[in-house]
């Protein structure tokens, strides 16, 4: 018997509930990096796992790095900040408008396995790159129990 492993939101096909599609082009906006300008947004990330760090990437193109905020904060680590639309200027047409503008935020809740202490920021080419070190874990010993001379 082979098992099929079935993400949680797609648990019903389309056909068991009609309105699933139309439901999630409502929502779309709002979580995804289409549609019209103006709308909130989020930046896409990836999120990496290495032996000794995990990493996130955050796509955040066109954005002034001094304009991006990095906070943990309760074990919860917190990207935010602004892409600002350009000033138009008069006799500017456009054919269309897809990029999204306005202020975003991102929270990531970090693992115990996490050095807070540590963690390092970079941005180059439109890409925040978040380091998150691991701590160094304790390793098991084993204790030799002695026998006593009574």
């Amino acid at each position: 018997m082979r098992l099929v492993r079935y993400p949680p939101n797609d648990v019903a096909p389309w056909w068991q509930n009609p309105f699933s599609p139309w439901f999630d082009l409502s929502l779309g906006s709002f979580v995804d990096e289409g549609g019209p300008p103006g709308r909130a947004w989020l930046p896409a990330v990836d999120i990496h796992e290495e032996d000794n760090q995990i990493l996130i990437q955050a796509d955040l193109p066109d954005l002034d790095p001094n304009e991006v905020s990095l906070q943990v904060n309760d074990g919860v680590l917190s990207l935010k900040g602004e892409r600002r639309q350009k000033e138009e200027r008069q006799g500017d047409r456009y054919s269309r408008r897809e990029r999204r503008y306005g202020v975003f935020s991102r929270e990531f809740r970090l693992p115990e396995t996490v050095d807070a202490e540590g963690i390092s920021a970079d941005y180059d080419k439109g890409v925040v790159r978040i380091r998150l070190p691991k701590r160094e874990v304790s390793k098991p010993r084993q204790i030799q129990v002695k026998a006593s001379n009574n």
